[in-house]
């Protein structure tokens, strides 16, 4: 099997596996679903591993957790989807009734959705992604402005996307255009040291990362933290969130929560988990969701703004030059 490479695809592996393996959680107050729980999962989440890899991992998860938890009478259901509306949109009418959602969507679609967040992802005992800007030290930036028609590298998936959406922000606070219009190119790419490596070597004007890989990659590599410097720094912002109807009990959704915990501390899933760069899942909280809340607020607020503006202007225009033409007709 290949080795799978973003966060967030695991999540979603990972989260599915350990859900299958407490199906007996659920096996009595769901009789709507014959004792099933069905998760859902994007294939555009998973566009970077083969779907067939995919499924391998989770036989292998769900075997594994079988062992340790015993064997149950249910068979899962997963369900794969092309793009996040048609998950949202299972959720909405019951055809699946667990899913990972990247928070973005879920904060966009959660008071139209009868479901409720309940386990979130962790890496290194932090369930927050810090992203940074680096740029090169020697060179001539030292604000966003001086970005302008320069090439910038983001990492592919929903941490590309939330660098995107902390980025356009940053742009619009200080009256840029959003990056799509500012910048000369966005590219994206698999691995982080494909992110950092071109600015290190003067093959491309920035990128953005997360943190705590920029750190792991200073620790390979000393000289990268001497060639490059961080030009913004944002807070730490969730990523995604394991989200379960309303309709199952929540005695049901406790129970399922101690199981999962219970099973994911156990040596044989640490190791797995280990070879997976992933630490696990932890209880939500709704504190977990209050900087990318305010990220998707902002950005929101800032774009409605800047419409109202580039409006007013074409209306100011519009009102000239009817005012022109009518001056010159009465001449």
């Amino acid at each position: 099997m290949r080795p799978t490479k973003p966060r967030y695809t695991l999540i979603i592996i990972v989260s599915a596996a350990v859900i299958f393996a407490g199906l007996d959680v659920f096996s009595q107050n769901n009789k709507n679903s014959s004792g099933l729980i069905r998760v859902g999962y994007t294939l555009k989440d998973l566009a970077a591993v083969d779907p067939t890899d995919a499924r391998i991992a989770i036989e292998i998860w769900q075997r594994k957790l079988n062992d340790i938890i015993g064997k149950h009478d249910l068979v899962p259901e997963n369900y794969s989807f092309e793009d996040m509306p048609s998950l949202i949109n299972a959720l909405k009418t019951g055809k699946i009734n667990a899913a990972t959602i990247p928070c973005v969507d879920y904060i966009r679609s959660r008071e139209k959705l009868p479901v409720v967040p309940i386990l979130v992802p962790t890496r290194e005992e932090d369930v927050l992604d810090t992203y940074i800007l680096l740029v090169y030290r020697h060179s001539e930036f030292t604000d966003l402005s001086g970005l302008e028609g320069r090439n910038l590298i983001i990492e592919k998936g929903e941490r590309g996307r939330i660098a995107l959406l902390w980025l356009d922000t940053l742009l619009l606070k200080r009256g840029l255009p959003e990056s799509k219009n500012f910048l000369r190119s966005v590219r994206m790419v698999d691995k982080v040291s494909q992110a950092v490596l071109p600015v290190f070597f003067r093959q491309a004007d920035a990128c953005i990362v997360t943190l705590d890989s920029w750190k792991t990659l200073c620790e390979l590599n000393p000289q990268l933290k001497k060639q490059l410097r961080i030009l913004e720094q944002s807070p730490g912002y969730l990523g995604a969130v394991f989200v379960i109807r309303k309709n199952l009990p929540l005695q049901n959704r406790e129970r399922f929560v101690k199981t999962t915990l219970a099973a994911q501390a156990k040596p044989e899933c640490k190791q797995i988990l280990m070879l997976f760069r992933f630490n696990g899942l932890v209880k939500f909280k709704q504190s977990h969701l209050k900087t990318i809340e305010a990220l998707v607020k902002e950005n929101n607020a800032l774009k409605s703004k800047r419409d109202q503006k580039k409006n007013k202007a074409n209306q100011d225009a519009k009102s000239k030059k009817e005012s022109t033409r009518n001056d010159h007709s009465g001449g």
